[in-house]
Formats: structure tokens, C-alpha cells, sequence
């Protein structure tokens, strides 16, 4: 597999796809997401792009990528080529799956094969390679689309007269603009490019109508495939979202390592004088007013080394949550505060930071310290026992992951505590 490094990370440069003709959004989710997690790049929009190597059709069409694509000699294949790869779990050969033109003409060489195999030998580099063209075609759209099919060929392409002592090999234009024209060079119509690319089977497979339409019809065209690749990209996005969530899930258990290794090395020149207890009224008075989560957010600003929150505002917060009469949103802050006072006063070596944690990390109703508070919150969890009083059924999902990460905390204090007193 060839890799290259695209904006920090490794991309298999010799797995990128284009899609035409396949309008249904269901299908094109099937195909992204097995490029997608087979390493592949997808690119979207409804122009053909430099830089591709496989173009999946399901059938031969007169497509501006089709062309270009039997033009720039790279593979043309079925959308089954994606699905049995993705089954594989690693790319298949392309050879099965590769679209032949010549399906219907028995005896007939494939020319999407034959086009391919003398690019990949070196024979030629694209299907026009020598062709030094004057394109006066009168449509811009069209003349654009023209342009970047005779180009993916490696053709040189002129909009006028080229520079002095190049030799125009093709004059390529529409009919109207053909009737106009006064010179006498030898002029071509567009759908020569068609010809050349498929020989005989030009007319046979209908490829005359690939360059002649209307700009109306083309353009409808065009729309409608970029809409439904914007539609099918939101797979991508939401492989995207999925990679996201474990990388975060890794940074939170990097995260944790660094506060445990912050923990154990934090020192307390005097931790008597340093905890203090600072005035926290306003906290208590939006506790009093039922505005919880502000007084978290309150509480969580207030939070410096050395300022312990009153055991009672713990505790009011800490019966509100239990009791489960708290938004979502306040399950995730209070998790965070209690984190944040123990990160900012680190239990060892203080003995009243540690009596204060004795005292208001416990069961508000039961009074029955840390452990009491542990058991009540893993019964919680793992049975449908009865525990010290009556708690909520059944628990709502936020509430569940509170007590898990509730259960951490005090496991993790516990912890702290067994290592600072084997280190003296």
C-alpha cells in the first residue's frame, strides 16, 4: 500500500475514489464507509479530479468522469469491488470488477482495459497524449467539462490560437460553432473525443450522446449529483464523530494518569495554614433558591488551593444528586468540582483536608463516611438491593454514569492515601 502524509496523518494514496452514475444516497453510505475503514480517501463532487485511481460506476455511462477516467487510463469498477473488499477486510484485486465496455460485442477488446493497461506500462500516459488542442466550444460549462477530460487524457489544451511553433493537431467544437467557423483547418466535433476513447463501440454503447446535449440537461445533471454527494458525505462525518469519541476517550485516560502523577507529587509547605475557609454565602443562597447548577457554576469559580467549600453545601448538592432530582448537566459539573477540589487540595500530609473529605464525601442522609457512601453507590449500580434509604428506580443513564465516576473519586482518594503512607 502506498502512503502519503496529507495534513498530519497517513493516507493510502493508491486507493482514491471517485463515484458517478450512482445516485441513491443509501448505496453511496455503503460505499463510503468501506473506503472509509478499508484506509481509502473518497473525493466528492460531480467533476472529475486529478489524482484518482479508481472510479466506481455501475455501468458505462457518458459521464465527464467516466471519460475522463478511461482517458487517464486508471481503473474503472463496480461498486461490488468496495463491498467484497470491505467483507475481505483488505483490498481485493480490481481485475474481477473492472467495468467492460465491450460487454456486448462478443470478441471486442474492453477499451477501459486496453486504455488502462498501456498507462499503468508506460506507453502512453493518457489516451490523448500528442494531442495539442483548440477547444471553441460556445457553452462554458461545457467547454470546462471538455477541458478537464481532454486534460485527465494529457492532452494541451488552447481556448484560442497557441503560442508561435506549436502544432495544432485538433480543432474541437460544437456543431453551432463549426458552421460558423471561416478557417480551413481540419475541425473536429466534440464527440470525437468519444470515438477515439471507444472506437467502433462508440456508437453501439451510445457514447455520441455523451457531448452533444444540452447545457439544460447537463447542468440538471451536475446539480443533482452534488446534492447527493453532500448527502452521502454525512457517513464520513459520522465515522468521523465515532474516531473522535475514542481519541477523547484516550485523552480523559491520559488526562487522569497526569492529575494521579500531579497528586502524588504535590507538596504542602504548611497545610494547616494553607486550607482555609472561604466565604461561600452566595453558593448557599442559589442552593436555597433551587438554582443548583448555578450554584455549581458558582462554586466552581470559587474553587483555589486552600479554600475548601462549607461540608454542608457538599452535602446539600450531594442529596440532590443521589435523589436524582437534578438536570443531566448538573451531574457532569458537580463530577467536575469534586474533582476539582481534590486536585486543588491534595489529601496526604494534611490531616484536615483529610477529616474534611472524611466528613463531606458521605451520605448526606446516613451519615456513614466514604466507605458507607462507596457501598451505597456500587449496590446502586449492581443490585436492585435495597440500600441505605431510598433512592430513585430505575435510574435514569446520567445518574448511573455520576455513581460510577463518583465510585473512581473515592477508590481514587483511597488510593492516594495507601500510597502517601508507604511513602512516610
Amino acid at each position: 500500500m502506498r502512503l502519503s502524509e496529507v495534513e498530519g496523518g497517513m493516507v493510502d494514496t493508491k486507493h482514491v475514489f471517485q463515484i458517478s452514475g450512482i445516485k441513491n444516497v443509501h448505496t453511496k453510505e455503503k460505499l463510503l464507509r468501506g473506503i472509509h475503514r478499508l484506509g481509502g480517501k473518497y473525493i466528492g463532487g460531480s467533476t472529475y479530479r486529478e489524482g484518482t485511481t479508481h472510479l466506481i460506476v455501475s455501468r458505462p455511462s457518458n459521464s465527464e468522469k467516466f471519460l475522463a477516467a478511461c482517458a487517464g487510463g486508471i481503473w474503472v469498477v463496480k461498486p461490488e469491488y468496495v463491498r467484497d473488499s470491505e467483507r475481505n477486510g483488505a483490498w481485493l484485486p480490481e481485475e474481477p470488477y473492472e467495468v467492460d465496455v465491450a460487454s456486448r460485442s462478443p470478441g471486442a477488446t474492453n477499451p477501459v482495459r486496453a486504455w488502462r493497461e498501456r498507462v499503468a506500462s508506460g506507453s502512453v500516459l493518457g489516451a490523448f497524449q500528442g494531442w495539442s488542442v483548440v477547444l471553441l466550444v460556445d457553452n462554458a460549462k461545457r467547454n470546462a467539462t471538455i477541458k478537464r477530460i481532454l486534460m485527465s487524457g494529457k492532452a494541451r489544451v488552447y481556448s484560442s490560437a497557441p503560442p508561435s511553433g506549436v502544432p495544432v493537431t485538433h480543432v474541437l467544437t460544437s456543431p453551432e460553432c463549426k458552421r460558423l467557423m471561416s478557417h480551413k483547418e481540419t475541425c473536429y466535433s466534440v464527440d470525437h473525443i468519444a470515438r477515439h476513447l471507444f472506437g467502433s463501440l462508440w456508437s453501439e454503447e451510445g457514447f455520441n450522446e455523451s457531448l452533444d446535449t444540452s447545457g439544460s440537461s447537463s447542468q440538471d445533471c451536475t446539480l443533482m449529483d452534488t446534492c447527493t454527494e453532500l448527502e452521502a458525505n454525512d457517513v464520513l462525518f459520522a465515522d468521523l464523530e465515532n474516531q473522535l469519541r475514542d481519541q477523547l476517550s484516550k485523552l480523559e485516560r491520559l488526562k487522569r494518569k497526569l492529575v494521579s502523577t500531579e497528586f502524588l507529587n504535590a507538596t504542602t509547605a504548611d497545610p494547616q495554614t494553607q486550607t482555609v475557609m472561604a466565604d461561600f454565602s452566595n453558593v448557599d443562597s442559589l442552593i436555597e433558591c433551587g438554582l443548583l447548577t448555578e450554584a455549581l457554576e458558582e462554586l466552581q469559580g470559587a474553587l483555589h488551593p486552600g479554600q475548601l467549600p462549607p461540608v454542608q453545601v457538599l452535602h446539600s448538592l450531594m442529596q440532590h444528586a443521589l435523589l436524582g432530582e437534578v438536570q443531566p448537566y448538573f451531574y457532569c459539573t458537580f463530577r467536575a468540582v469534586l474533582h476539582n477540589i481534590l486536585r486543588k487540595n491534595p489529601s496526604w500530609g494534611s490531616p484536615v483536608v483529610v477529616k474534611y473529605f472524611q466528613r463531606s464525601l458521605q451520605c448526606p442522609q446516613c451519615k456513614g463516611g466514604p466507605r458507607g457512601l462507596l457501598e451505597l453507590s456500587v449496590r446502586f449500580c449492581m443490585s436492585s438491593e435495597p440500600t441505605c434509604h431510598s433512592l430513585p428506580r430505575p435510574a435514569p443513564p446520567e445518574q448511573v454514569r455520576f455513581h460510577v465516576e463518583l465510585q473512581g473519586l473515592l477508590l481514587q482518594l483511597f488510593q492516594f492515601e495507601l500510597q502517601a503512607s508507604s511513602m512516610g
